[in-house]
Protein backbone atom coordinates (compact mmCIF):
# COMPACT_ATOMS: atom_id res chain seq x y z
CA UNK A 1 0.00 0.00 0.00
CA UNK A 2 1.20 3.88 -1.07
CA UNK A 3 2.49 5.14 2.21
CA UNK A 4 0.47 8.22 1.91
CA UNK A 5 -2.54 6.20 1.04
CA UNK A 6 -1.91 4.53 4.50
CA UNK A 7 -1.36 7.63 6.18
CA UNK A 8 -4.75 9.17 5.10
CA UNK A 9 -6.56 6.29 5.75
CA UNK A 10 -5.33 5.94 8.98
CA UNK A 11 -5.83 10.02 9.85
CA UNK A 12 -9.14 9.81 8.65
CA UNK A 13 -10.30 6.55 10.66
CA UNK A 14 -11.09 4.34 7.39
CA UNK A 15 -8.36 2.17 7.83
CA UNK A 16 -10.95 -0.57 9.42
CA UNK A 17 -13.30 0.27 6.03
CA UNK A 18 -10.03 -1.01 3.91
CA UNK A 19 -8.59 -4.84 3.97
CA UNK A 20 -5.71 -5.79 2.42
CA UNK A 21 -7.01 -8.26 0.39
CA UNK A 22 -9.14 -5.97 -1.54
CA UNK A 23 -6.06 -4.11 -3.16
CA UNK A 24 -6.15 -7.66 -5.28
CA UNK A 25 -8.75 -6.55 -7.96
CA UNK A 26 -9.03 -6.70 -11.38
CA UNK A 27 -6.91 -3.06 -11.59
CA UNK A 28 -3.63 -4.12 -9.67
CA UNK A 29 -4.11 -7.49 -12.02
CA UNK A 30 -4.31 -5.46 -15.43
CA UNK A 31 -0.88 -3.93 -14.14
CA UNK A 32 0.93 -6.71 -12.79
CA UNK A 33 0.19 -8.51 -16.44
CA UNK A 34 1.75 -5.70 -18.20
CA UNK A 35 4.71 -5.73 -16.37
CA UNK A 36 4.87 -9.42 -16.32
CA UNK A 37 4.23 -9.57 -20.02
CA UNK A 38 7.03 -7.11 -20.50
CA UNK A 39 9.11 -9.99 -19.22
CA UNK A 40 7.53 -12.80 -20.53
CA UNK A 41 5.31 -11.68 -23.70
CA UNK A 42 4.29 -15.41 -24.02
CA UNK A 43 2.46 -15.57 -20.73
CA UNK A 44 -1.22 -15.99 -21.41
CA UNK A 45 -3.04 -13.08 -19.53
CA UNK A 46 -6.68 -14.34 -20.78
CA UNK A 47 -6.06 -17.81 -18.88
CA UNK A 48 -5.13 -16.31 -15.88
CA UNK A 49 -7.18 -13.88 -15.54
CA UNK A 50 -10.08 -16.69 -16.20
CA UNK A 51 -8.65 -19.06 -13.72
CA UNK A 52 -8.29 -16.34 -11.30
CA UNK A 53 -11.24 -14.37 -10.80
CA UNK A 54 -13.24 -17.55 -10.54
CA UNK A 55 -17.06 -17.72 -8.56
CA UNK A 56 -15.36 -18.28 -4.99
CA UNK A 57 -12.74 -14.66 -5.35
CA UNK A 58 -15.35 -12.47 -3.76
CA UNK A 59 -15.23 -14.87 -0.69
CA UNK A 60 -11.70 -15.80 -0.09
CA UNK A 61 -9.68 -14.06 2.24
CA UNK A 62 -6.19 -12.38 2.22
CA UNK A 63 -3.90 -15.61 2.77
CA UNK A 64 -6.86 -17.78 0.46
CA UNK A 65 -6.05 -15.29 -2.26
CA UNK A 66 -2.44 -15.23 -1.83
CA UNK A 67 -2.17 -19.19 -2.80
CA UNK A 68 -5.37 -19.01 -5.16
CA UNK A 69 -3.15 -15.80 -7.29
CA UNK A 70 0.00 -18.73 -6.96
CA UNK A 71 -1.58 -21.88 -8.11
CA UNK A 72 -2.76 -19.73 -11.26
CA UNK A 73 0.24 -18.36 -12.17
CA UNK A 74 1.38 -22.02 -12.19
CA UNK A 75 -1.56 -23.50 -14.20
CA UNK A 76 -1.52 -20.96 -16.18
CA UNK A 77 2.19 -21.33 -17.25
CA UNK A 78 1.66 -25.01 -17.45
CA UNK A 79 -1.36 -25.27 -19.76
CA UNK A 80 0.30 -22.98 -21.92
CA UNK A 81 3.29 -25.34 -22.25
CA UNK A 82 1.27 -28.15 -23.33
Amino acid sequence: MDFYLFTYLLKNKKMADFQLKDKYNTSFFEEFTTHFQSIYPEFPKAKFFESLFDEEWEMRELKQRMRHITICLVVSQVNSVE
